[in-house]
């Protein structure tokens, strides 16, 4: 299935409405960053049956203006793996600025003094109380 400037496709799919629903999760959600909306659109093709045997894996792999993906989450062999993409997304969005950063510039704070400056109420294990 085609739209503006998006294509939608599958194999072995549960049907012709797995496709459009991915295709409205992508649309519907325009306004979010493309990793998001991807994400959306795995999330709306299981919704709508996805792959008659099920799935068992899922990834997310976004590139943008710099010659490394700014998203490259994988996960494999899992009973959900499109509720476990979600939960890596999910952690992992708010650090995408941070891992651009020391891509370009290696001396930037550990990752978890970064996520504790710019993510509210998150504390790294290791200084909990």
């Amino acid at each position: 299935m085609l739209g503006d400037g998006y294509a939608v496709a599958g194999n072995v799919l549960a049907g012709e409405g797995v496709v459009k629903a991915m295709a409205k999760a992508f649309e519907d959600s325009a306004a979010e960053p493309l990793a998001e909306r991807l994400v959306r659109a795995v999330e709306a093709g299981r919704d709508a049956g996805g792959q008659p045997e099920g799935q068992n894996s899922a990834a997310l792999l976004v590139y943008g203006q710099h010659p490394f993906p700014i998203v490259d989450l994988r996960v494999d062999l899992h009973d959900t793996p499109e509720a476990e993409l979600r939960r890596l997304w999910d952690w992992f969005r708010p650090m995408v600025p941070y891992y651009v950063e020391r891509a370009l510039s290696p001396a930037v704070p550990r990752w978890w003094q970064w996520r504790m400056d710019h993510v509210p109420g998150w504390v790294a294990r290791h200084l909990r109380k």
